[in-house]
């Protein structure tokens, strides 16, 4: 993995989770079999808040009955008792008469634990049955709540549980959401409850939210982004020092390229060839691995390139390529030729002529330097603040000149030839070719 770019959520952790809690085998069958219940429930809820302490699990107990009596994994005597919790998650907790820590396992477990061994054809463990318990969505979304989610859950499913750090596992599915995996620590171990959404959780598969949704997520955050496309096959790579994530994407069409975001929002999308150091790059799709900014320089275009990207090809063969140029915020789109000079010029120009769109720059990032023109010319228009440029043609002299429309801030505005080097030719003002039709101004203020 490339320096500065992290998994997120690695949570597989290099140790197994159990995927059956060890309640199964504890704690009475059935809820009976040890004499009934040994105490009533308002002395169980009275004694509550310090079993649920010592046994090491975040618990505001609101609910609690005994459900019998029974022993530990060592022998020990002890009371197993059922608590509904404000936190969302209920418990079945084996607690030492003692008073030394009990063990205590949660009601999704615990249903995930009967489940297995009903599958199994034996007879299920003790199961929770207090009222606070009986909704599985309100104790999802206590836990959703804990991690941070603002989501209503509509499913959870208990992963498991590791042996050495006591790390309890669950997914959760929430409506338009890629899923999340949250992992509850327990209280000894700080308690921390963390989620990560299914596009990012390294080590686990989900299961609740189907691989076409999560496809779908990926989709949203770079819908209208000239790179969008359907998403056939994503891979999380990992996320940056400064909080950029980058994921992988294998597009339906058999294409690929790095999606990088922030927060949630597109920041930019990265050919495959330019991502060969981010997380070991592109691995699920085939591509040529060309450094299409060193194909540019070849073909005589000076840039300190910081990126680059195929656009495609035009009518006459040429490859079209956008570069980052370091310095350069009007951008550069480069027509390569398979031998012999490209081509070049900004994203403006390359807007006007050929309806192309620049991914890491605006026409209105040229505007600066069309009023740097104007000053330099001096005359006419040395005090325009450009606000909007419009093409109007080429020029009748050279081609390479471009005839414009300019709209200042202040209102005034300007028919002119604009060189590439964005230096003025001849000007009129708008007012002096208002008669002509053919040459009138058009832009809103001009």
């Amino acid at each position: 993995m490339a320096k500065g770019i992290r998994a997120v959520l690695t949570l597989a952790m290099g140790v197994a989770l159990l995927a059956t809690p060890a309640l199964a085998q504890r704690a009475p069958r059935g809820g009976g079999g040890g004499g009934g219940a040994p105490e009533t429930p308002e002395v169980a809820l009275q004694k509550a808040p310090a079993i649920m302490q010592a046994a090491g699990v975040v618990c505001t107990p609101t609910e609690a009955r005994a459900i019998s009596k029974t022993k530990t994994a060592d022998g020990k005597d002890a009371i197993a008792y059922e608590t509904a919790c404000q936190e969302g998650l209920g418990y079945i907790t084996i607690a030492p008469t003692d008073g030394t820590a009990g063990q205590a396992f949660d009601c999704i477990a615990s249903d995930a634990a009967n489940e297995a061994r009903k599958a199994k054809g034996e007879k299920e463990a003790v199961t929770c049955t207090l009222p606070g318990n009986a909704d599985k969505m309100r104790q999802a979304a206590g836990l959703a709540k804990r991690a941070g989610l603002t989501c209503q859950p509509s499913n959870i499913v208990y992963v498991g549980t590791s042996a050495t750090t006591k790390m309890a596992r669950y997914e959760i599915a929430c409506p338009n959401t890629a899923g999340y995996v949250v992992d509850v620590l327990p209280v000894p171990a700080g308690g921390t409850v963390r989620a990560a959404d299914c596009l990012r959780a390294s080590g686990y598969s989900c299961t609740l939210t189907s691989a076409e949704a999560r496809n779908q997520v990926i989709g949203q955050m770079m819908a209208g982004q000239p790179n969008a496309c359907p998403v056939a096959q994503y891979r999380f790579l990992g996320q940056s020092d400064t909080g950029t994530e980058y994921v992988e994407i294998a597009c339906q069409d058999k294409t690929g390229f790095v999606l990088a975001t922030k927060e949630g929002k597109f920041e930019r999308t990265i050919p495959c060839a330019m991502a060969t150091r981010l997380a070991g790059g592109c691995t699920l799709t085939t591509f040529s691995a060309v450094d299409y900014a060193q194909k540019a320089r070849e073909a005589g275009v000076l840039c300190a390139a910081e990126d680059s990207r195929l656009i495609g090809k035009d009518a006459q063969g040429r490859e079209v390529i956008e570069l980052k140029c370091t310095g350069r915020p009007e951008g550069v789109v480069a027509f390569v030729p398979a031998s012999g000079k490209a081509e070049q010029m900004d994203c403006l120009r390359a807007q006007w002529r050929s309806q192309i769109s620049c991914q890491w720059s605006k026409p209105q990032d040229a505007y600066s330097k069309v009023s740097a023109g104007l000053a330099a010319k001096g005359g006419l228009g040395k005090n325009c603040a450009v606000k909007d440029v419009a093409s109007r043609g080429v020029s009748a002299a050279n081609p390479t000149t471009s005839v414009v429309e300019i709209a200042c801030q202040d209102g005034k505005g300007y028919i002119a030839e604009l060189t590439s080097s964005y230096s003025i030719g001849s000007i009129y003002t708008c007012a002096s070719v208002a008669g002509n039709a053919a040459d009138r101004c058009k832009l809103s203020g001009s």
